[in-house]
Formats: structure tokens, C-alpha cells, sequence
């Protein structure tokens, strides 16, 4: 899938390519065998704490699907440029395998829960953000096939600590350095047989421009909100096994008069697996989250009255 490349900031994203060859050029951390990380029991968590202020500290949820190795690179990342902020990190692990490093490593507690057997999207991330912290002030969801180049929740942070903001997400790059379509309108069956139509000579619905900063929703990818705004919500809609979930929950915040907003400050870059192109399951789970999505009274409400803009709260 192609988007239209961002020729506003070009040598931001050369400076972004270069990062990213010396991120994937740099090795991993090391895990050191008998380095005393003991082995999880199936089902249960074993927490790796140190001691650091949580009123305003984040709680990442990541999901994992045979992909440790992706995820060392972004724990690593996020050590490396993200030492500062007060993180905690739940992982779960939704199918078996074998992690390649230590949780206890990193600067930020990681807590592990292996599934005993696979869960969907919005079941996962709402187990890990449900159980976290009461004190803690922002909850985000990241994808394991993420980079992070520069510490992207400040912006965040500042864009979702406001009261009109229900959820933030950053801009997007690839690895080539191009403006992804994280931000987008809502996908009506004619707006994407219109995308389909038009996948050569696709446009960004929302490129970050001052007038384009108030998508109509944001990818699953990166959410970033503040844990009472995702408690409000009720988290995930767990109808959703995968796909769709991150349209009904902005538009759920929409309708309930927050905003949704793009944060081009904050850049992440995002290695696209794009399963639903190559895998036949994957692609099932779409077309029936689609259907699923299309029979709401989530989507009836927005065929009636649009995406609500925020009014001041």
C-alpha cells in the first residue's frame, strides 16, 4: 500500500531512515542464560518492579503473537529514548513462546502474562490496562512492529492531558521515511470501494497539517489516553476480535464530546506487516469486524449525525 510522501519535512525524513538503519543494525540486548529470569506459569503474571512515581506515569500494553524479537527492539527503544518517563510495560504473550531477554534488564517494570489460549485485540489490551495501576495517569497501546527514534510522549502526553482530549496518537512513518494513513475517516463501504479503486494514487485523509489534526479515528497501532477517559469508555468493544475496534472507540469518544487528535510532534515509525493482505485468516477477521461494525449502533449513529467535533468541556 502506497501513501503520499510528506515533502514538508524532507530532511526529517532522512534524519528518520538513517535512525532506523542504525537501529536495525544495532544487536539486540543480550540475554545472558541463568541470568536467574525463572519461567512463567501458564496464565499468570510475574511483575518486575522498581521503585518511581505513578500519579502521572504511563501504562504500555504490547501484544505479542510470536513476535519477541520485534519487541526487544522496541523495549530497547524505549530504554534508550524514553529513559526519563516513568513507564510500565504489561506484556502478554498471547500465543506460547520463548522471550530473548530478561525483563528485569530494563529501567521500567514489565509485567508478563502468558494466555492460556489466544485472546482478540480488544480483550488483551483491556485485560492489561484494566488490571494496571489506579494511580496511573495515561494508558497507551502500542504494536510490537513499532520503532521509536525520538521519546514521543511528551506531545502526548500534553496533547491528552487537555480536557477535550479523549485519545492522541503520533504521525507515522514507514521505514522509508513516508507519512503512513494512520489518521483516517471513517470506512464506509463506499469510501473503501473508493480506496480500492484508488490504492495506486492513494492521498493521506490527514497529514498533520494544522487542518488536519482532528481525524475522524486513529490505527490501533499507537493510542494514547488518559486511563480515566479509557475507564469511561468501558476500553475496547471485546465484539471486535481484531480490526475495527480502534473505529468504534474513537467514535465512541467522539460521541461522548471528546476529541480525537493527531500529534504530528510525536513521530513513531512502523514496520507494516499488513497480515490481512497475505493471510487468509487475517483477512476473515476483517471482513467480519467490518460486517460486525456495519450492523452497530456505533456506525447507525454515525451515518445520522457524522463524527461529532469536540466542544469545550
Amino acid at each position: 500500500m502506497t501513501s503520499e510522501r510528506d515533502t514538508s519535512d524532507a530532511s526529517g525524513i532522512t534524519q528518520g531512515h538513517q535512525r532506523l538503519k542504525e537501529l536495525t543494525a544495532t544487536p539486540a540486548t543480550a540475554y545472558a542464560p541463568g541470568a536467574g529470569f525463572p519461567p512463567l506459569a501458564v496464565g499468570l503474571a510475574e511483575a518486575h518492579t522498581t521503585t518511581g512515581p505513578k500519579t502521572e506515569s504511563i501504562t504500555i500494553s504490547l501484544v505479542l503473537h510470536e513476535q519477541a524479537d520485534m519487541a526487544q527492539s522496541l523495549l530497547d527503544d524505549l530504554a534508550h529514548h524514553c529513559a526519563s518517563e516513568p513507564l510500565n510495560i504489561a506484556l502478554t504473550l498471547n500465543v506460547a513462546e520463548a522471550l530473548p531477554f530478561d525483563p528485569a534488564q530494563f529501567p521500567f517494570p514489565i509485567r508478563v502474562v502468558r494466555n492460556r489460549a489466544p485472546k482478540g485485540f480488544s480483550a488483551n489490551h483491556n485485560a492489561a490496562l484494566m488490571r494496571a495501576d489506579g494511580e496511573t495517569g495515561f494508558f497507551c497501546v502500542l504494536n510490537p512492529d513499532l520503532r521509536i527514534v525520538d521519546n514521543p510522549f511528551p506531545a502526548l502526553r500534553q496533547a491528552a492531558a487537555t480536557t477535550e482530549v479523549g485519545i492522541a496518537a503520533p504521525l507515522v512513518r514507514d521505514p522509508e521515511g513516508e507519512v503512513a494513513d494512520n489518521a483516517r475517516r471513517v470506512p464506509t463501504p463506499k469510501r473503501l470501494a473508493a480506496r480500492y479503486l484508488r490504492r495506486r494514487n492513494r492521498r493521506l485523509e490527514y497529514s498533520g497539517q494544522p487542518d488536519e489534526r482532528s481525524p475522524e479515528w486513529v490505527a490501533g497501532m499507537c493510542l494514547f489516553m488518559r486511563s480515566e477517559v479509557f475507564r469511561e469508555l468501558g476500553g475496547f468493544d471485546e465484539k471486535f476480535y481484531l480490526y475495527m475496534e480502534d473505529v468504534d472507540i474513537c467514535l465512541r469518544a467522539r460521541f461522548r464530546g471528546y476529541d480525537v487528535a493527531l500529534v504530528p510532534e510525536a513521530e513513531i515509525i512502523h514496520q507494516a506487516r499488513r497480515q490481512s493482505h497475505r493471510h487468509g485468516r487475517y483477512l476473515l477477521w476483517h471482513l467480519s469486524s467490518l460486517a460486525r461494525f456495519y450492523g452497530s449502533t456505533v456506525f447507525l449513529r454515525y451515518l445520522l449525525r457524522g463524527a461529532p467535533r469536540v466542544r469545550v468541556r
